[in-house]
């Protein structure tokens, strides 16, 4: 009995939890010591403590201590070749996942760039002031209202000095969301979508193929993807829409009608962040007839929540594009400032929509 214990305690220790415990160590030590030899060093706080690794081999000599470390521990059933086909690769894309992570904080900007940015973060802080349509305060001053509207906001038709954004308001209205928690919380939002955009994505390959080592791979390829890495460190709409549609897809792959619910009204979200997204939204509704039950019944749950989303957005961009006439929204006279991201802007707006 004491022998038959000692083995069962003996493979627990050799089990998934601890070796998979040392590998995502090895991986964090790994991604860590790239990302220091890509930005020639790291520094940060954590805890209130301010941590730095300026040498990148410290943190890859760890991780070769780990990785052999994960050999020792599980030698009685694996040898050095299966380690090397199996814990190798998975190692290094869980390093890459981690550099592109830490890349994202590491490069992220707390500050606009142009027309977009600005239009985004003010459009979110006059949602959270319930004031979405202003009155510019040097509109009386010149002789022309309409120039006094800054980038990124367009005139009401026939209210001259009122103006109203130019932009889709699904970003806005998350960032107005992240201001309740500090000042700077909406500039951590696309970043925030970044990493639900990889986890949905790693999730996905994993159902899919059953390979941890695939999946990993595949978020790593998402996370250091060019376009995903240069907007989820600046304050622009093109993750969040991208996760809303993949989260939209997700669960979508659920047999529940109220997922397929709850699916819709991501890809409502991704509409009302970037209505070019509309048509590929529209075609997530086959997903449903693809496998499981109730197939018509969660197509028109999917169908229905988008539609709302739709609406919204068609509402929106009515007051937006000055269509019909509307009333400002008892705001006191603005200069259209941003609070938390003061009044830098472009020359001219770059048309993110």
């Amino acid at each position: 009995m004491g022998q038959s214990r000692r083995s069962a305690w003996v493979e627990g220790i050799e089990g998934w939890p601890l070796t998979a415990t040392v590998e995502i160590c090895c991986a964090v030590a790994a991604g860590i010591a790239a990302l220091a030899a890509w930005t020639d060093g790291l520094r940060g706080e954590l805890f209130g403590v301010t941590v730095g690794v300026r040498d990148p081999v410290r943190p890859l000599a760890l991780a070769v201590v780990l990785l052999a470390a994960r050999w020792f521990i599980a030698r009685r059933r694996e040898s050095p070749s299966t380690v090397l086909a199996v814990a190798v690769p998975r190692v290094i894309a869980g390093a890459v996942l981690v550099a592109g992570a830490l890349g994202w904080i590491h490069y992220l900007s707390p500050y606009l760039g142009g027309a977009d940015s600005y239009g985004y973060v003010s459009a979110g802080e006059r949602i959270r002031s319930g004031a979405l349509v202003q009155r510019e305060a040097l509109a009386h001053l010149i002789p022309d209202p309409d120039a006094a509207i800054p980038l990124g906001y367009v005139g009401v038709a026939g209210t001259p000095g009122l103006s109203v954004p130019a932009y889709p308001l699904g970003l806005p209205a998350l960032m107005a969301l992240a201001s309740l928690v500090g000042e700077r919380a909406p500039f951590f939002v696309p970043l925030v979508s970044a990493v639900v955009l990889v986890a949905v994505c790693c999730w996905l390959v994993y159902r899919w193929t059953r390979d941890p080592t695939a999946a990993i791979a595949a978020a790593a390829a998402v996370a250091v993807h060019p376009v995903v890495f240069a907007f989820a460190i600046q304050p622009m709409s093109d993750v969040t829409a991208a996760m809303w549609f993949v989260v939209a897809a997700a669960l979508l792959l659920d047999a529940r009608p109220l997922f397929a619910a709850a699916g819709g009204a991501a890809a409502g979200m991704a509409v009302l962040t970037r209505p070019a997204q509309l048509p590929a939204c529209a075609a997530l509704i086959l997903l449903p007839f693809v496998a499981g039950p109730k197939r018509v019944i969660r197509a028109a749950a999917f169908a229905s929540a988008l539609a709302v989303g739709v609406a919204v957005q068609l509402g929106s961009s009515g007051i937006s594009t000055g269509v019909r006439s509307v009333t400002p929204m008892a705001a006191p006279p603005t200069s259209s400032g941003c609070a938390s991201c003061g009044r830098t802007r472009s020359a001219t707006p770059t048309g993110d929509s």
